[in-house]
């Protein structure tokens, strides 16, 4: 991109790294200054037409802050798997939506007759994905301001600053750490019998308690195709032994494979995975999302 907006967004963001890398945040009179600043500036880049960039081959206008935290090619292969499997009039689930990438995509390909349900509950990510949505004028997607789990209830959520990439709804026991109360649902409850086509679930390690919040969907839904983050420390500090999230997946009738990103690949998954199978050649992270498809069943 070319425009004044993409730029002087690339601009500030590689400022305010730089003011962060020498702690000149900290500054007693320069910190609530610098921090004001941000905050008029990113509200006027977002006016209008927002900052225009690409996403998925086509120019998408977004809040400032999704370009820095979002658009970066960071998972492209999961993102080629994810469009294919969405077809005119698909339902699409993307848990974890952050700032709407994948149900920005998605939105292109469920069509008029297909729907994007996306579930943010971090406050802040939450209004930046709604104003994404409306730049866009996206009228297949509805933005869900709560977090996918396993009952109904006011919980709290984890939040570590500068960001929140990675809230959740459980404690990292970082120094920078907040909590905001949320509200959680089960997708049983939200759907009400509703068949789903495609799940994209990355939620910090709560993969387990929303799969078993969406079991009865999951029953009715034949062809779902599942993308899971399978992250081994996040699930630990869910309190979830990993290799659980594999046996929850096969009880409801999964196969599942690991996408390797450099690769561009699907691979077995062996068991027992350790957290040294996705540290090799393809797995830039340390972590990887998981590819899940219905098992064949005999005729």
């Amino acid at each position: 991109m070319t425009t004044a907006k993409y730029w002087l967004t690339m601009f500030g963001w590689k400022l305010n790294g730089w003011i962060h890398s020498l702690g000149l945040y900290r500054l007693p009179v320069f910190g609530p200054f610098w921090f004001g600043g941000k905050r008029l500036i990113g509200g006027w880049l977002a006016s209008g037409r927002g900052v225009p960039t690409i996403l998925g081959g086509e120019t998408t206008y977004v809040h400032p802050f999704t370009i820095v935290y979002s658009l970066d090619d960071w998972e492209p292969y999961t993102e080629e798997l994810f469009q294919n499997a969405i077809t005119p009039g698909s339902t699409v689930l993307d848990l974890g939506a952050h700032h709407g990438y994948f149900a920005m995509l998605a939105s292109r390909h469920v069509g008029t007759d297909g729907i994007v349900y996306a579930f943010e509950p971090a406050p802040e990510n939450f209004k930046i994905m709604k104003t994404n949505f409306e730049l866009n004028n996206l009228t297949n997607v509805t933005p869900v301001n709560m977090a996918a789990s396993d009952k109904r209830a006011t919980v709290p959520f984890y939040l570590c600053k500068p960001n929140d990439v990675q809230g959740s709804l459980f404690a990292t026991l970082r120094d920078n750490e907040s909590t905001v109360p949320v509200e959680s649902m089960t997708i049983d409850e939200f759907l009400d019998g509703k068949p789903v086509d495609v799940v994209k679930m990355d939620i910090e390690g709560g993969e387990p308690r929303a799969l078993e919040g969406m079991s009865k969907t999951l029953f009715k839904s034949k062809d779902v195709v599942l993308f899971i983050e399978f992250n081994h420390h996040l699930l630990r500090r869910a309190g979830v032994d990993p290799p659980d999230l594999f046996h929850q997946l096969d009880s409801a009738g999964f196969d599942c494979m690991l996408i390797n990103e450099g690769l561009k690949r699907l691979l077995p998954i062996v068991h027992p995975l350790t957290p040294e199978d996705i540290l090799g050649e393809g797995f830039q992270h340390g972590f990887c999302n998981i590819y899940c498809t219905r098992k064949a069943t005999a005729e």
